[in-house]
């Protein structure tokens, strides 16, 4: 039979503390590792968001085998023979979102078949609208017609 110790004598007996401080310091290691958990996964979520936004961009090859450089900006830098300064932003915008691939890659043909005709009454038009037409397959990943 056990004897009851009175509650001061109980408080300064050492037997068995050492269990406690050891529950007690997992419970903190825990807790700070819960706390670190959830600040790196925070982090983590925002650069694979990040990542994943960069990838998805359709025209993320085109730009890194160019320099960084949109299907905008090198159609900015087509020297013109016929249109003006603002047209290649508006055509490429129209080029790349606008038709539909089998009228992308027609289209492409018909103006082809122009520049390389020397009885079209406007070879400067067909010479633009051609180098737009490449850019925007290129960027696209549409092979032209044969």
């Amino acid at each position: 039979m056990t004897k009851m110790l009175p509650l001061p004598e109980f408080i300064a007996r050492e037997e068995g503390a050492i269990t406690v401080d050891w529950v007690v310091l997992t419970a903190a290691v825990v807790g700070v590792a819960l706390a670190v958990v959830t600040v790196i996964s925070t982090g983590a979520n925002s650069a694979t968001a990040s990542v994943d936004d960069t990838l998805s961009d359709p025209y993320f090859m085109y730009a890194a085998a160019n320099f960084g450089k949109s299907p905008t900006d090198i159609a900015n830098e087509v020297e013109l023979q016929h249109f003006g300064a603002a047209w290649p932003a508006r055509r490429m915008d129209k080029l790349l979102n606008d038709l539909p691939e089998n009228k992308l890659r027609n289209q492409h043909r018909t103006w082809r078949n122009r520049a390389a005709d020397a009885t079209y009454a406007q070879p400067g038009k067909a010479a633009d609208q051609l180098a737009m037409f490449e850019i925007a397959l290129e960027a696209r990943g549409v092979a032209p017609h044969p």
